[in-house]
């Protein structure tokens, strides 16, 4: 290795310095103009080596093109440093078993903070047929904020391509990290996991593709807050797309999320928005809300060709949904699931300016109900909202909440007037009102607009789903018996 004099003239001025670390592979210019040169194995050495020349005052390494085989991490325990490639063609490639490719961390002193790193213009491999345990493209454990993670292609890791775990009990959260412009792709646990973090921000990130859990899982006991998901593409997923545990106000934007198990899961989480979101193609769930998952708003979403459930309420109150696309393809088992359910006790929940239909064309693929309400399920509210009224294999709605509205929507009426008379000769009146539910007797408000001819009084009987009667004490004779009706 042969380190420039412009370090020590660097840090004698109290500046941060460029190191320049060669590949093995580099070609002959890039390796003259090198601090260091690799051999090829364990090259994390002379990277390390180099991270460590910097000091206290930081700065930034620089790895040529080629390929560097890593026997073990790469360290970063210090403030201020840059680890910068020349883009794709600088791969990192985790050859050691059961070793992370760069570890970001503050063990040695669990009270420090480790702060503005950046990681950028580079591949990492992290060569997962040759892997045993667990071994992530980035590690960052505990006390790590402000760092930047751009223009990264991580890939092959046996576990998580991004792993960021804050603290937990007297242990330094991690905080304000963000992940931009990355391809994140065939990991065998999750794309990126990030756990006990707060204010993580994660942007344009067009291809995180295939892992064998889920996409973006955000949570901890610690929780995990304040996060930003932005212009970000998740695609042929195992588990969750997205996976929030335990998270609050964050909010998530332009996410794409298409061919997961289940497009988006929340377990109490809350507090939290989405907006112009895309879940796509789900096998079970488009939107899972689980536990306490309460005081959600999702707005301008699309939730298209849904093979099962699309939006799922299980025990969560208190979210809205404002201005979605709800569109069920072709259902998997014949007639079996609704695009909307809301069980166990969910509640208080509102549906506004959504539009739910059915692209299925043989009826047997038909969902059962545009929305269906089960086991305790209450005071839920579907308001000016877009029905699909033909494409259901049962009915359109199924509630069971004496108190859960649904009005003004299109393809579904809840409230109807007109007028009826009993003629002479009559003692009743059958009113067709034209509803697409059963009204109570207490809907229907019947108001006389004669002095009812001979016949003194009047009520209602026999309220079915397509009509109600209206009765009179005797045969009103030649002057009848008319009236006015509305149901609300």
């Amino acid at each position: 290795m042969n380190t420039n004099l412009s370090l020590n003239r660097a840090l004698s001025r109290g500046r941060s310095a460029t190191l320049i670390v060669a590949a093995s592979n580099a070609n002959a210019r890039s390796k003259r103009g090198a601090d260091y040169v690799c051999d090829g194995t364990a090259d994390e050495v002379e990277i390390n080596a180099a991270i460590m020349a910097l000091g206290s005052v930081g700065g930034k390494v620089l790895l040529t093109e080629g390929t560097f085989n890593l026997n073990t991490a790469i360290n970063i325990t210090t403030s201020n440093v840059v680890l910068s490639g020349m883009g794709h063609n600088t791969l990192l490639k985790i050859t050691g078993v059961g070793v992370n490719g760069i570890y970001i961390h503050n063990e040695t002193n669990p009270d420090a903070v480790i702060q503005s790193i950046i990681i950028e213009k580079l591949k990492i491999d992290g060569n997962k047929a040759n892997q045993s345990g667990t071994s992530h493209g980035i590690y960052i454990y505990t006390g790590v904020q402000y760092c930047f993670f751009d223009k990264l292609w991580i890939t092959n890791c046996k576990t998580d391509g991004i792993n960021i775990l804050g603290g937990s009990g007297n242990l330094l959260m991690c905080s304000c990290n963000t992940i931009t412009q990355c391809k994140i792709n065939n990991c065998d646990h999750d794309l990126i996991h990030i756990e006990s973090s707060h204010m993580t921000t994660i942007s344009n990130c067009p291809t995180l593709d295939t892992a064998g859990n889920d996409g973006i899982y955000m949570g901890g006991d610690s929780a995990s807050n304040s996060f930003r998901v932005t212009d970000v593409r998740i695609t042929n997923i195992s588990g969750k797309g997205v996976s929030l545990y335990n998270t609050s106000n964050g909010h998530m934007n332009k996410v794409n999320v298409a061919s997961a198990a289940i497009c988006m899961q929340l377990v109490a989480s809350g507090n939290n928005s989405f907006s112009q979101c895309y879940f796509e193609n789900p096998n079970t769930q488009g939107v899972y809300l689980v536990t306490h998952s309460d005081f959600n708003v999702f707005s301008g979403c699309m939730f298209p060709f849904g093979r099962q459930i699309l939006v799922d309420f299980n025990n969560c109150h208190y979210n809205r949904f404002i201005g979605c696309n709800i569109e069920s393809g072709s259902q998997t088992t014949t007639n079996t699931h609704p695009n909307i359910k809301l069980r166990s006790g969910s509640s208080y929940n509102k549906f506004q300016a959504c539009k739910l239909f059915n692209r299925a064309t043989e009826s047997s693929k038909f969902p059962t109900y545009a929305v269906k309400e089960e086991d305790t399920a209450n005071y839920n509210k579907i308001v000016d909202c877009d029905f699909d009224a033909t494409k259901y294999g049962t009915g359109i709605v199924s509630l069971v909440g004496v108190n859960t509205i649904i009005k003004e929507c299109n393809g579904y009426v809840t409230s109807s007037k007109g007028t009826a008379t009993v003629a002479d000769d009559a003692t009743y009146v059958d009113v067709t009102h034209g509803l697409s539910k059963t009204p109570v007797a207490q809907e229907i408000v019947v108001t006389p607009t004669n002095n009812l001819g001979d016949a003194s009084f009047y009520w209602i009987s026999d309220v079915g789903a397509s009509t109600f009667r209206i009765n009179v004490d005797g045969d009103p004779g030649a002057g009848t018996a008319t009236f006015a009706w509305q149901i609300n």
